[in-house]
């Protein structure tokens, strides 16, 4: 909260980290990768998907496969990992996977059009999320309930969050003409309240509800801000506070840092220095490749 750095030495090769979340017991950490993998044919390709770090014994394991996957977020009983994945539509799409690998991918929504990750209700019960209409959205999970709108307007909404004792809804929207932070009450939704007040987004809430964090960038300069929350006798929000700056990722439309319950550490993904990376010394041209994909992936005819 002070501002120090301690690296996170997590066991793979330098690349592209987004979206942490830290499981709700702290021990283990959902994070989206992208990096390079050989394709069947012998060449390089992009991919990106979805690990799990246990920080308490330093291991590391995959928990997707097919096509490209990101924004891991946990359940609130730590037991599954819901993710973005192009697999089926080539849109995001929400799916589901045990948090410790097993079993099959589930999707969520059959919906084709698209939707990004939100937040779990505290029960776990009710899921927020993002259509690519840039509404925010509920899905009943125990139920074949159809989804409902939470926040629709003519504006976008976007990465939102419900409070710890699951009373509040905070998300992001332009309707101001910038990005700003607003809270509005859950389940009745009925008022609204701006919590930022010279940009913001990607808010997350402390674990005793009492504090509201978001991010607002400037001159390409992440600035963590803190808002002190009142809910008794009524809604307050105090004045906003910055709490330390960096050159962090901000993560766009889903946040990539998060917060312990205690609000005490920042789990941040710093930016990289692309003269870091390693230079480009060869390259591979390759020739009727159609025969070589004909010979791997036989067709019959």
């Amino acid at each position: 909260r002070q501002g120090a750095e301690e690296p996170l030495p997590l066991p793979l090769p330098p690349r592209a980290y987004g979206n942490p979340r830290l499981s709700p017991d702290g021990q283990k950490l959902a994070v989206r990768t992208m990096g390079t993998v050989q394709s069947p044919l012998g060449v390089p390709q992009a991919d990106q998907d979805v690990w799990v770090y246990d920080l308490v014994r330093g291991s590391l394991s995959r928990l997707t496969f097919e096509g490209w996957n990101g924004s891991p977020l946990w359940t609130p009983d730590g037991t599954r990992v819901v993710f973005n994945s192009d697999r089926e539509s080539g849109l995001a799409n929400l799916y589901w996977k045990s948090a410790d690998g097993s079993g099959v991918v589930e999707r969520l929504l059959p919906n084709p059009e698209g939707q990004m990750v939100g937040s779990f209700s505290p029960d776990g019960k009710v899921l927020a999320f993002v259509p690519l209409r840039q509404d925010i959205w509920a899905l009943d999970i125990d139920s074949d309930k159809p989804p409902w709108p939470l926040v629709q307007t003519r504006f976008d909404e976007y990465t939102q969050a419900f409070s710890p004792d699951g009373r509040w809804l905070a998300y992001g929207s332009n309707e101001s003409g910038r990005r700003e932070v607003y809270v509005v009450p859950y389940p009745g939704l009925d008022g609204r309240y701006q919590i930022s007040t010279q940009g913001g987004a990607g808010p997350t809430w402390a674990g005793n509800g009492r504090e509201l964090f978001y991010h607002r960038l400037e001159n390409g300069s992440l600035k963590m801000m803190a808002v002190d929350i009142a809910t008794e006798p009524e809604f307050r929000a105090g004045l906003p506070q910055q709490v330390f700056e960096g050159p962090y990722v901000a993560g766009a439309p889903v946040r990539s840092f998060d917060v312990p319950p205690d609000g005490q550490r920042f789990l941040m993904v710093r930016k990289g220095n692309p003269r870091e990376l390693e230079p480009v010394t060869e390259m591979h041209l390759i020739l009727n490749w159609t025969e070589e994909l004909k010979r791997l992936v036989p067709t019959g005819n």
